[in-house]
């Protein structure tokens, strides 16, 4: 079992370090992808150390003992710094952002007199940590570290999370689809990263008392960066640089997760009513020329068929700004410009679902057909935007056929 975690976390190790390095000279998205160049860095050398430290090898080399004890500090900064240059490809990296690393220099400030110390004192001290005869000066620092850790790891997911939800909504005031731009996958990161550490502390205190065998979180800890390793990486890779556009405030919008009533029939466009006007910046001339112009791109034209629609491509089919066509949106028809559009796309589908012709037709020809991207993209669509999955709704909607 030993040899076998050996394995993983040098191939753990090795997998982080060469995706780095193809992030690293990736040449868009290039602040982001260097820091998460850093982050997998990071998690290789402690996956490397950790190797070194399961295959026995302290006692060959001794030098290197312990020196990635700081780094679990640097791990969740990173995630959630990458999390923000991702949302937005135009942040650069500030002076303050270099507070992020204060704890883990201040636990290596503390752990320095143990890396100091001479060949034979460093492998004595290695020998006592084996039989669990560990120095009072040296527990005040695991346990320190320990709590530290913990709390570190919460509290940036706790701040990746809000990121990532913060730029979703973003999102959804500027894509008809959203499976490429949005940094959802983040989420699962995240959600892994709280297992894991809830895990290992289960298995910390559950090894003194002999509950699991010893080195249970070790093992946890090595099967888990591995894996993550491998998200971030090819994730990484594959996320386009996203540059926001400045849109109209969303304040006066629904919940994101707010249920939505069926839809048989299209949005209804937007109308140049009193109370839209007063919060608008748009005078009631402009939000008439708009609705009309918009009217007749979505129903006549039928835009919303282009499974890439853009806020800003929309507003420059209708002759307006991003900024004045999301104002229209959010101040009219409150909805962000993702419901307005796949409105459209769910209504169509649901007229051909009850089309009779169309019944030899699969759902996601249909979805497909009315500008979904994706099975899962419009599967969440239409649950969010209808309340039931499109098989149920067709169950309720669609009458079944003869019987043969």
């Amino acid at each position: 079992m030993r040899s076998a975690l050996v394995l993983l976390s040098l191939l753990g190790g090795v997998q982080g370090v060469v995706l780095a390095a193809a992030l690293s000279f990736r040449p868009t998205n290039r602040r982001a992808n260097r820091l998460l160049a850093a982050l997998l860095l990071a998690m290789a050398a402690y996956l490397l150390v950790g190797a070194y430290h399961l295959g026995g090898y302290v006692s060959r080399w001794p030098w290197a003992f312990g020196w990635t004890h700081p780094l679990p500090l640097l791990f969740g900064p990173l995630v959630y710094l990458y999390a923000r240059h991702a949302a937005d490809g135009d942040r650069s990296l500030r002076a303050v952002d270099a507070l992020h690393a204060m704890p883990a220099i201040f636990l290596l400030g503390w752990s320095l007199p143990v890396y100091l110390l001479p060949t034979s004192e460093k492998l004595a001290l290695y020998a006592q940590m084996q039989a669990r005869q560990i120095p009072e000066m040296l527990v005040q620092n695991l346990w320190a570290s320990w709590w530290l850790k913990i709390t570190s790891g919460a509290a940036y997911t706790v701040a990746t999370i809000r990121v990532v939800r913060r730029h979703r909504r973003a999102m959804e005031q500027q894509y008809s689809s959203l499976r490429s731009v949005t940094l959802d996958w983040l989420l699962l990161l995240c959600a892994a990263s709280a297992a894991a550490w809830g895990v290992v502390m289960l298995a910390g205190a559950a090894e003194p008392l002999r509950l699991v065998p010893s080195g249970t979180g070790d093992q946890l800890v090595a099967v888990v960066m591995t894996a993550a390793i491998f998200l971030l990486g090819y994730r990484g890779l594959q996320q386009p640089e996203i540059h926001v556009v400045e849109v109209s405030p969303t304040t006066n919008l629904p919940p994101a997760n707010a249920p939505r009533p069926a839809m048989d029939s299209a949005p209804t466009p937007p109308s140049p009513n009193t109370g839209g006007v007063e919060r608008s910046s748009l005078t009631p001339g402009v939000v008439r020329a708009l609705t009309d112009r918009l009217q007749q791109a979505m129903e006549q034209e039928q835009a919303w068929r282009d499974a890439e629609l853009t806020l800003g491509s929309l507003a420059q089919t209708i002759g307006t700004t991003p900024h004045k066509l999301s104002e229209l949106l959010n101040t009219q028809v409150g909805q962000s410009f993702h419901d307005y559009v796949n409105g459209f796309r769910v209504a169509e589908v649901q007229r051909r679902l009850r089309d009779p012709d169309e019944a030899h037709r699969a759902v996601l020809t249909l979805a497909l057909d009315a500008g979904f991207a994706s099975k899962s993209t419009f599967n969440a669509v239409f649950r969010r935007q209808t309340g039931v999955t499109p098989s149920a709704w067709r169950a309720a909607h669609v009458p079944p056929g003869p019987p043969v």
